[in-house]
């Protein structure tokens, strides 16, 4: 798959910092026509700014969309105990000249969406509140819609921020509901591929911090607080998004079922469950050997860095 057309639906956070630093310093691979943010790991503004700050240090010419505040329904819940209070750990964003294309993400998307010749493939690394709110308000663009990858949910049931709930899902359980039920080719990477294929933090650490970039993922690193492996591992969840397009031989794909939770009085509201089903509706990625796709998402992130 080459040079193909995507939207980046996202909430920067480092593990989405790193999958968007793969992808805008790989213009020959993917067409990126826009970038999205999402409250989800820290805030609108952090999130927002977090992009900006990406695309002008990456690749200057991405348009970027300011997203939802917050979930449709439930209250907002970050995790910036986890990603840092400006959600790039130790890092702190400064000198920020790239301003914003749009100010609101539906406009963007319906933009984009309906200039685009070819299909868009939509990747999604963080809450689904953007996309929930285009398609209850923009029907007549989804068929431009070719595919979305998201990192939501996991196998069986299981969660990193309640006992039953992943974040993204956790974060607007109405909204991940909206897309499952839009009718649209979905493709699932839940949180387990990132458990997987954690990679030692030292490996990041140890790499030469007089080049800009790497200091930059140096300290994201040491500023997050890895609460479902271990302070010593680093669990790539967002960078299964572009890996299974880039790595895709380092998967196997299977039809399911996907059920979400939406019962506010319950323990098990926001959970999410993936029943492999040959009839199903929908996609989920299983990875074949998790060290070899570790190795080489950490390859694929350095890759041309300077």
């Amino acid at each position: 798959m080459k040079h193909i057309p995507i939207i980046i639906d996202t909430d920067p956070g480092v593990d989405d910092a790193l999958s968007l630093i793969t992808i805008l310093k790989s213009p020959k691979r993917f067409d990126i026509k826009l970038i999205a943010s999402v409250a989800g790991n820290v805030n609108i503004d952090h999130t927002t700014k977090n992009v900006l700050y990406l695309v002008e240090n990456f690749n200057a010419n991405v348009k970027v969309a300011r997203g939802a505040e917050g979930p449709l329904v439930k209250e907002y819940v970050d995790a910036s105990d986890v990603h840092g209070s400006g959600g790039f750990g130790n890092f702190t964003v400064a000198n920020l000249f790239k301003q914003l294309d749009y100010t609101d993400a539906t406009e963007a998307y319906v933009e984009v969406l309906t200039k685009s010749k070819k299909p868009v493939y939509i990747l999604a690394f963080g809450p689904l509140t953007n996309i929930a709110k285009l398609i209850k308000d923009h029907s007549e663009v989804l068929p431009k819609i070719k595919k979305i990858y998201t990192m939501s949910g996991s196998y069986n049931g299981d969660g990193n921020v309640t006992k039953y709930s992943e974040y993204n899902t956790y974060c607007d359980p109405e909204a991940f509901s909206i897309v499952l039920n839009s009718g649209l080719d979905i493709c699932f990477l839940p949180m387990e591929l990132g458990h997987e294929t954690k990679i030692p933090k030292k490996a990041f650490i140890d790499m030469n911090v007089t080049r800009p970039a790497i200091n930059m993922i140096k300290q994201m690193i040491l500023g997050t607080h890895e609460t479902a492996i271990s302070d010593e591992y680093f669990a790539v969840y967002d960078l299964h998004v572009p890996a299974v397009i880039v790595c895709s031989s380092y998967y196997t794909f299977k039809k399911c079922d996907v059920t979400i939770n939406l019962d506010k009085n319950s323990e098990k509201y926001g959970q999410v469950i993936m029943t492999p089903n040959k009839k199903g509706k929908y996609t989920v990625a299983y990875v074949k050997k998790p060290k070899k796709l570790a190795d080489k998402i950490f390859y694929e992130l350095y890759k041309g860095l300077d």
